[in-house]
């Protein structure tokens, strides 16, 4: 008989719907912690600066949903025109993407930074011009290796991370219910921590983590786990899969 398992999902609640109906059509239940709060920036000028002469740029690059969801959805008309490349950070953010209506969008098969700047447009850049657009601080691998490609960048911050202001209660009972633990952010991550340890310190360390990068990997042994998983990509159905192999 086949051990049926739960997962605890830290992405935030856009994201985690998403990953939790796909666990359960393979039978993995999951209680939702979202450890970061995605809120957008409240000054809209200096997007609407950038959105009014798009067409400037030779390709836009977004680096999440919510870049899509605070850029794209409530300025749709700036972009039904917009000619030059799209690129996403994978598939998800792709899909968003073209249910607005957008269409010709480029994405790596495994989401990640690291993959994207792999893709063939990206790597001959040298005097063309590339928005991204993100939220605020994060990742710079992006930005930098473009640069140094010879790339002119703007970065266009829509949205910011936040440590959650209002924790959703995580009781003894639903802690050791918790099979697994899935984190696909280096934030998400150290955000976990500072959330739990001072309710599950030992406990919180024990716990199977399933992270989506070798970064990810580096990063939670620093932080004291030691049963970690790495899946192949920051998917859905790459997570779903990797929990699948597990023989619990």
């Amino acid at each position: 008989m086949v051990m049926k398992i739960t997962a605890l999902i830290t992405r935030p609640h856009y994201a985690a719907k998403s990953l939790a109906a796909t666990l359960a059509r393979d039978d993995i239940d999951s209680i939702l912690f979202p450890t970061i709060e995605i809120q957008a920036l409240d000054n809209q000028q200096p997007l609407l600066a950038v959105l009014e002469p798009l067409s400037r740029f030779d390709s836009v690059i977004f680096v999440s949903q919510p870049a899509v969801r605070y850029a794209v959805l409530p300025h749709l008309v700036h972009w039904k025109n917009y000619r030059g490349s799209i690129i996403a950070i994978g598939a998800s953010t792709a899909n968003l993407l073209q249910a607005q209506g957008l269409s010709n969008i480029i994405y790596p098969s495994i989401a990640s930074s690291e993959n994207l700047l792999t893709l063939p447009l990206l790597m001959q850049v040298e005097d063309k011009n590339i928005a991204i657009f993100s939220g605020t601080g994060g990742n710079t691998l992006i930005e930098k290796t473009l640069t140094q490609r010879g790339a002119r960048l703007e970065k266009i911050a829509v949205y910011t991370r936040h440590l959650p202001t209002m924790v959703e209660r995580l009781s003894q009972a639903d802690w050791d219910k918790v099979d697994v633990i899935i984190s696909t952010s280096g934030e998400s991550l150290s955000n976990l921590v500072t959330l739990l340890q001072p309710l599950f310190t030992e406990q919180l360390f024990n716990k199977t983590l399933l992270v989506i990068s070798e970064n990810m990997l580096h990063l939670a042994e620093r932080l004291g786990f030691s049963q970690i998983l790495v899946a192949q990509g920051a998917s859905d159905q790459a997570i779903s899969e990797a929990l699948k192999q597990i023989p619990w």
